[in-house]
């Protein structure tokens, strides 16, 4: 069974719907229905699932850029047992690029990231944001605590701009207290920009975002505040559409290669943008990098015998930073 691409509906989001099936499910509905009962039909069964899942499951996520990813998830996976990249392995090296897909980010200037202590997870989705923008620019971005920072003069303050990251969870407002409502209000007041960050993860806390307007003192629901008048950025677990990998970290440090070699941590690109920081420009070093169109046209060529043909459709948005993508073969969507 070669060739086998499991692709799972992600199920972890409290703001997705609840379609498809976990990993499990799908086992034990293979294991019910398509074995006979007997000790040989078991065996078959358990062969089949093997197989099936010798990788782990690509994570379809049907939002936006977040959807992209997965996307190119698939294509990643499938190219290299391609015969032209079978032949020629190095011509991915660079990875693959999509045009109007979310590109590397980082600031122009030195920037503090404060959180709340009480907001937990805050501080730590905060590291996370210092480090993806770290790898892509030159300026340092600090991290620092809500509470010390807001009760400093001006002039006694970190420099650069500062940002609030608020990680919206199961217990965000909920604090005893309410430090983390009294720290929002704070900052609003002094104009510092508040990046709402919403968990999607429920084994991480996540929740439906409308149970953040039970949660939330009212005060910071109306004028002046309006706190949830902005968009809020969704946090996935996954690490292709959360954050850089360990191997790409490694390749960073090193400098062996770009930060735009990997289109991962989109969650962090929301982020980042959202501060405030700008698109890393292209340089020539990334010549290597394939298209995705130009993926999708060999992956046709060798699917044609088959299936006859794929057929790729780009639609960029107004904006030329979103767009959507849709691989299509003979049977039906990839």
């Amino acid at each position: 069974m070669p060739g086998v691409l499991p692709v799972s509906e992600c199920r972890n989001s409290p703001e997705l719907p609840a379609v498809g099936a976990t990993v499990e499910e799908l086992k034990a509905e293979c294991r019910e229905h398509c074995g006979d009962g007997s000790a040989t039909g078991d065996e078959w069964v358990q062969t089949v699932l093997d197989r099936v899942f010798s990788l782990d499951p690509i994570r379809w996520v049907r939002a936006h850029d977040f959807q992209i990813q997965s996307v190119k998830m698939v294509v990643q996976r499938a190219l290299p047992h391609l015969p032209f990249y079978v032949k020629y392995p190095l011509a991915l090296q660079g990875g693959l690029k999509l045009r109007g897909e979310l590109p590397p980010r980082a600031f122009s200037a030195p920037v503090t990231l404060i959180t709340c202590a009480e907001n937990r997870g805050a501080p730590e989705v905060a590291e996370e944001v210092k480090a993806a923008a770290e790898a892509s620019g030159p300026h340092a971005v600090r991290v620092e605590n809500a509470e010390t920072v807001l009760a400093t003069a001006i002039g006694g303050r970190p420099p650069g701009k500062l940002y609030l990251i608020l990680y919206l969870n199961e217990s965000t407002f909920l604090d005893p207290g309410g430090v983390v409502a009294a720290t929002v209000k704070r900052a609003i007041n002094l104009k510092i920009p508040i990046s709402m960050v919403h968990e999607q993860d429920a084994a991480k806390g996540g929740r439906p975002f409308s149970i953040f307007f039970d949660q939330a003192p009212r005060e910071l629901l109306v004028a002046p505040y309006n706190l949830f008048a902005p968009m809020a950025i969704p946090l996935f677990s996954m690490a292709e559409h959360r954050q850089v990998c360990g191997f790409a970290r490694a390749c960073l440090a090193s400098g062996s290669l770009s930060p735009l070699a990997f289109p991962g941590q989109v969650s962090m690109r929301h982020i980042l943008r959202d501060l405030g920081a700008i698109p890393v420009k292209r340089t020539s070093e990334l010549g290597s990098r394939i298209s995705i169109r130009d993926a999708a046209a060999r992956l046709g060529k060798s699917a044609s015998r088959k299936s006859g043909g794929l057929v790729s459709r780009f639609r960029e948005r107004p904006d030329g930073e979103e767009s959507r993508v849709d691989v299509t073969a003979s049977g039906g969507a990839v």
